[in-house]
């Protein structure tokens, strides 16, 4: 038993030194590495040609350039996630215009089917098929219960 848990201390230690060095390491590539870079940047500027000069530059800007679009990136992300997690009220406007938008999509197909179908016709094809008769429509009482929206008149539940 105590050969486990020598192992297991061992091991998880490791694990734990592991994690702490890549957090140190984050540390450094991001934070306090930069004196560095600009060290490195300085001692070889001088000594470099034109065309070396331009390319030390431009990498020195992309790399400065990286993180500060990885933050960006990370607020917009953090704050799009908070306006649709405590505005309820815009998520239900945004699934109605996804419903609206999916009416407009079926209608496009449908026409779109309509054009082709008028295409084979042109070419000798067959007649144009019709759609099944008397298809009834269907909404989710749940969701609309949950979102607080009325289906339109003509319309069943499902189930």
């Amino acid at each position: 038993m105590s050969e486990f848990l020598k192992f297991a201390f061992e091991i998880l230690s490791k694990i734990v030194y592991n994690l702490a060095a890549c957090a140190i390491a984050f540390v450094r590539l991001f934070i306090t590495g930069w004196v560095e870079y600009f060290l490195i940047f300085r001692t070889y500027f001088p000594t470099l040609d034109l065309v070396g000069k331009v390319l030390s530059v431009l990498l020195v800007l992309l790399l400065i350039a990286i993180p500060i679009v990885m933050i960006v990136i990370l607020v917009r992300r953090a704050i799009l996630h908070h306006q649709l997690k405590t505005d309820k009220s815009d998520n239900a406007a945004l699934y109605r215009e996804i419903g609206r938008l999916n009416k407009q999509v079926l209608q496009l197909m449908d026409e779109k089917n309509s054009i082709l179908a008028l295409k084979v016709n042109a070419m000798g094809g067959t007649e144009r098929a019709e759609y099944a008769p008397n298809v009834a429509k269907k909404y989710n009482a749940a969701n609309c219960e949950a979102l607080g929206i009325t289906p339109p008149d003509g319309y069943e539940a499902i189930g």
